[in-house]
């Protein structure tokens, strides 16, 4: 059964709701689109659009079938949505990386294209990842290796800048393939400090709150106190973290408030 023999059964209901209900009816029944309740009205909405409007909005230039569709029920919103951590940390690390102009960058693991395609549009980055990032045209300045941030096929001290966004939490909780480790975390912090330079910095982000939990199999979440902790070796430059307003506390000594709502935590690091 599709669509084309449902509108034909339908078609001689007299009244358009309950036609458009016992369409719908048929069209769960067979299994034609899967959606839920939230969604059936928009759904409808969509359809009854397409029936009205189909002939004009060819304009006798394309050709335009339901079979064709893409159902894009949810984007017709008041204000274009943001997400305010990725937001904050690739803004952040921009600014840093322009000021201290490092001959190369390296980054670990962080996302693909929030945080690595905007940075090597001015810096060179050597890109490591667990799980290779092949990408489908050559980037100039842009190397992607694999490698694995608990052990990582890189010279002791000689990393001028690097930074991991979003990717310790997770370490050694099997989320994305690594192996189970406790201490995965730990062990991903002991790489990155032993592979920066004296002088080096380390940006790092990660979930802070006022209490540590792990949210198995996501992400640990820790006190910031932690983290200054795991950084031996390393002094505190800079910290940022979202209030429950969705306010940017922008001041270092907020690292040591026990207040903090669960959100991403900004850090960076100096290795001494």
């Amino acid at each position: 059964m599709d669509l084309k023999k449902i509108n034909k059964i339908v078609w001689w209901i007299p009244f358009r709701s309950i036609r458009d209900k016992f369409r719908w009816m048929l069209i769960k029944y067979y299994d034609l689109e899967i959606f839920d309740e939230r969604s059936e009205k928009r759904f409808l909405e969509l359809y009854n659009t397409f029936m009205d409007k189909n002939e004009e909005l060819r304009d006798n230039r394309f050709e335009m079938k339901w079979e064709y569709r893409i159902l894009n029920l949810y984007d017709n919103t008041v204000t274009t949505e943001i997400n305010l951590y990725k937001t904050l940390y690739i803004t952040w690390i921009s600014r840093i990386l322009s000021e201290i102009k490092p001959k190369k960058h390296v980054d670990i693991a962080s996302h693909f294209v929030n945080v690595i395609l905007p940075i090597s549009a001015f810096v060179d980055i050597d890109f490591y990842d667990i799980r290779p990032v092949v990408p489908p045209f050559e980037i100039k300045g842009l190397k992607c290796i694999d490698g694995n941030i608990t052990n990582l096929d890189i010279a002791s001290n000689s990393v001028e800048s690097i930074s991991s966004f979003s990717v310790i939490e997770h370490i050694g909780l099997e989320r994305y393939g690594d192996p189970f480790d406790p201490k995965g975390d730990i062990k991903a912090i002991n790489e990155l400090v032993r592979v920066t330079k004296s002088g080096g910095n380390i940006f790092i982000s990660l979930p802070i709150a006022s209490k540590a939990i792990i949210q198995y199999n996501g992400h640990r979440v820790y006190i910031p106190s932690m983290i200054i902790e795991y950084f031996k070796g390393c002094h505190l430059k800079d910290f940022k973290w979202i209030s429950e307003n969705k306010e940017i506390i922008d001041d270092i000594n907020s690292v040591h408030t026990e207040n903090i709502y669960w959100c991403e935590g900004l850090f960076w690091f100096v290795k001494d």
